[in-house]
């Protein structure tokens, strides 16, 4: 069972009293089920099976008497950190808490240093901070109980789309390296932004977040969870015809890197049929179409070359040669291994 040993150990990060805690539930609980609850059951006195101190008998118990011990600033602060997913920087938390009011004078960084000191923030190595998850859970709570967990993840998933939109034109060149590196650390913050746009119904935002880190995505080969988005995005009835040709374009590419020709070929009739979507995206899921046609099989011999005609008048028409030089390298391929297979076939 010592996986089941390493996932609440995980949980509770490490947590000496989180682990003492989870022993003493482990003797009445099965540790699958107790994984599953988690972190209810810590979270809530846990009984007296232990003396001493009554912070001790639970994890909620002894967070709140650490958040207690706060300056009104530090403690208005963690309950604003609350609604990062995972880690956060000093510039994030600084936009994040920006204008709150009961921050006072105090700087973010003065801030973040006294709640490090008092335990309920921990730095990273990468110059990156997180809360422990007990202190997470409870500060989510506090934040829900004065009404501001609304407008706090509001400006959260606004922080993060911001850095998403931007990092999308650095995503290339000599920044590249180092604008991947940050989009590692942030994806967690990334999903949760996109995910909470979608439950404010944003669909655009979020659209414009995904289309914005797709190098990131695709890069990082995480082709599956793209189109899983997409489809999610896509099901939306407000999210916005441009919206949904990007989308839908870049999609049918990542499904067709994943071997999901079908989705592929679907999400690109989706992005051709899409009305007012920009030439250059329709150029590139005419494109789509035509390779995940091709490829699945979906798609005659007429179709394949319509669309591939079709883009090239396209092309033509906006004089971009950028585009160009992307799009040939999908027209000579699929030249050669069209005409093959029909040679082979006669």
């Amino acid at each position: 069972n010592v996986d089941r040993v390493v996932a609440l150990a995980r949980v509770v990060e490490g947590s000496p009293l989180g682990l003492e805690l989870a022993a003493a539930r482990a003797a009445s609980l099965p540790l699958e089920e107790l994984a599953d609850l988690l972190p209810a059951p810590l979270r809530q006195a846990a009984g007296s099976y232990r003396g001493g101190l009554a912070r001790h008998h639970s994890l909620d118990a002894s967070v709140r008497w650490s958040v207690d011990l706060l300056s009104p600033s530090g403690r208005v602060m963690l309950l604003r950190l609350s609604v990062f997913a995972d880690s956060f920087t000093l510039a994030t938390a600084r936009a994040v808490g920006a204008g709150v009011a009961g921050l006072g004078s105090a700087s973010v960084e003065q801030v973040v240093g006294e709640l490090v000191e008092a335990s309920v923030v921990r730095a990273l190595p990468n110059r990156r901070y997180r809360l422990p998850a007990a202190v997470r859970f409870l500060a989510r709570d506090l934040l829900a109980d004065a009404g501001l967990d609304d407008e706090a993840r509001d400006r959260h998933a606004d922080v993060v789309r911001a850095l998403a939109v931007d990092s999308g034109s650095r995503l290339k060149g000599s920044e590249l390296t180092a604008w991947l590196a940050m989009l590692d650390a942030e994806l967690p913050e990334v999903r949760a932004a996109m995910d909470w746009h979608v439950q404010r119904d944003r669909p655009d935002q979020a659209a414009e977040m995904l289309v914005a880190t797709t190098d990131h995505w695709h890069i990082r080969g995480r082709y599956a969870e793209f189109t899983r988005r997409s489809e999610e995005l896509l099901a939306r009835p407000e999210l916005s015809d441009v919206q949904q040709g990007a989308v839908a374009t870049i999609a049918s590419h990542e499904a067709l890197m994943a071997g999901r020709l079908a989705d592929g070929y679907v999400f690109g009739d989706r992005a051709v049929r899409t009305a007012d979507v920009d030439d250059s995206w329709r150029a590139r899921s005419l494109a789509n179409r035509a390779w995940c046609g091709f490829f699945s099989g979906l798609a005659s011999d007429t179709q394949i070359w319509s669309d591939a005609a079709e883009v090239q008048r396209v092309v033509q028409r906006l004089g971009d040669e950028s585009l160009r030089a992307e799009l040939d390298t999908f027209r000579a391929p699929l030249t050669t291994m069209t005409r093959s297979i029909q040679v082979l076939s006669l």
